[in-house]
C-alpha cells in the first residue's frame, strides 16, 4: 500500500445472530500499522448490526467517555467506518468504487459472518465534519 493512500481496512466479525463480537480498523503504510485497533470494541461488543448501522453519532457520543477533542475525533473516526462498513454489508448504503466504503469479502459460517471493507479515510473525515460543533472540536 502507498504511503499517500487514505484508505483504512475494517474488518467486523458478526456472531450467529448478527451481533458484533469483534472489529479492527487499521492503516497500514509504508509497511507498518498506525493507531489503535480496537479502540470502541467494548462499546460495540454484543450490538445488533443493524442497530450500530442505524446509531446517530450523537448516541455514540453519548455512551463514550473522551479526554480530549482529537480522543473524541478518533473514536468518531471508528464508529462512522463501522457504522458505515454496516451500513453497505446489510445493504442500506451504496458501497460503489466511488463510495466511503466498498466491501471487499464476506464470508459466512457456522460461527458467524466476517466483513473486510476499504473505508475512505477522506470521507469519514468529511462525515465528522458535516455534523458540525455538536460532533468534534477536532476538525
Amino acid at each position: 500500500m502507498p504511503c499517500g493512500d487514505i484508505t483504512d481496512i475494517l474488518t467486523v466479525k458478526l456472531d450467529p445472530e448478527d451481533r458484533v463480537i469483534d472489529y479492527s480498523l487499521t492503516k497500514r503504510t509504508c509497511g507498518g500499522k498506525v493507531g489503535k485497533v480496537r479502540l470502541i470494541k467494548k462499546w460495540l461488543l454484543g450490538k445488533d448490526a443493524l442497530e450500530v448501522a442505524n446509531t446517530d453519532h450523537i448516541d455514540f457520543q453519548g455512551d463514550i467517555k473522551v479526554r480530549s477533542d482529537l480522543n473524541e475525533y478518533i473514536h468518531l473516526k471508528h464508529f462512522l467506518a463501522v457504522k458505515k462498513g454496516l451500513a453497505v454489508m446489510l445493504g442500506i448504503d451504496s458501497g460503489g468504487l466511488d463510495d466511503r466504503c466498498t466491501v471487499e469479502n464476506i464470508e459466512y459460517g457456522p460461527e458467524g459472518t466476517e466483513m473486510m471493507a476499504h473505508v475512505n479515510v477522506d470521507g469519514v473525515v468529511e462525515d465528522i465534519k458535516s455534523c458540525g460543533p455538536k460532533c468534534c472540536k477536532a476538525t
